[in-house]
């Protein structure tokens, strides 16, 4: 997937902040600036799995993981994945408000 160089250090900057799970209002924060700048860059279009798939590669890369099959990898995949079913909605919400 091709993102935007800036909308890349935003994804990176959620992804490895080193509390992905925490629900910290921070870590939220972050993700909502990064599906801000997405849609500056790429529109309101997202598509779920490519978008998933590289955010999970972007974290096992810089995070030395082999792959997500342990428990605990599991579980950031999931979260990965809720927060991009998310970006979609959050997307398709700013879209049909004209916002």
């Amino acid at each position: 997937m091709d993102l935007h160089p800036d909308v890349q250090r935003q994804l990176e900057a959620w992804l490895l902040a080193g509390n992905l799970i925490s629900g910290h209002w921070a870590d939220e924060q972050r993700w909502y600036d990064f599906v801000d700048l997405y849609q500056k860059h790429h529109g309101f279009t997202l598509y779920e799995q490519p978008l998933i798939d590289h955010a999970t590669a972007t974290f096992c890369k810089e995070e030395n993981e082999e792959n997500l099959d342990s428990e605990g990898g599991r579980v950031i995949a999931n979260e990965i994945q809720e927060h991009v079913s998310l970006a979609r909605k959050i997307l398709d919400f700013l879209e049909h408000t004209g916002r």
